[in-house]
């Protein structure tokens, strides 16, 4: 998780929240939040109205608002975080940038949980954050943010570990089954490929775990 600027002033009293994204994440995290005693009131934004209409039903309770919302359009966005505290965006990372430019239009605390869809073979193959912090380049209105006095929290590296390592396992199996077999079957240029692999896998983790 990558903390840009940080906080005005502690906030004492109920905070009202923007959640830009009423599918897989947006619903659970409307339902989460609507439980919460410091949320005074939640504003469900999707462009597809009547899924955010569908989710605000199945939570009940009467902290929920919706509104129609397209995450391509800054101006939409900051119009329905008007009042917000915090805006947490669960949408698409291709609208990132717009959702950002919003909460600092709208001095609103920011929120995502992606870092990205990088490949497994070259996390860096795109501009997504996790590259920016491997590669120790400043992140997205980082300067913004910070002398905005507001906080962004961009990306959540635990599921990006988990990727990685997920992806480590498989090859340390393959690495095993080559080592099974007679050693005149063996593909020593495979062997190779994997240990290359695996080699990267470890330096990348290292550098996600200590950015």
């Amino acid at each position: 998780m990558v903390r840009m600027g940080k906080r005005k002033t502690e906030r004492t009293r109920m905070m009202k929240v923007l959640v830009v994204g009423a599918g897989a994440q947006g619903g659970p995290c409307a339902s989460i939040l609507s439980r919460d005693e410091a949320i005074s009131e939640i504003v469900l934004g999707d462009i597809d109205l009547d899924l955010a209409n569908r989710v605000k039903a199945k939570v009940g309770g009467n902290k929920i608002t919706t509104v129609r919302v397209d995450a391509g359009s800054v101006e939409d966005i900051q119009k329905a975080a008007e009042g917000a505290d915090v805006i947490i965006n669960l949408t698409l990372t291709a609208f990132n940038p717009n959702i950002m430019q919003a909460a600092l239009k709208a001095g609103a605390h920011y929120v995502d949980t992606s870092f990205g869809e990088p490949s497994l073979m070259d996390i860096c193959a795109r501009d997504n954050i996790l590259a920016q912090v491997i590669e120790k380049r400043p992140l997205l209105f980082e300067n913004e943010f910070r002398e905005a006095g507001l906080t962004a929290l961009a990306g959540e590296y635990k599921k990006e570990v988990e990727r990685l390592t997920r992806r480590r396992e498989k090859l340390r199996r393959q690495l095993q089954r080559h080592f099974s077999m007679p050693v005149v079957e063996r593909d020593y240029a495979e062997f190779e490929k994997i240990v290359d692999e695996l080699d990267d896998l470890r330096r990348r983790l290292s550098e996600i775990k200590q950015g």
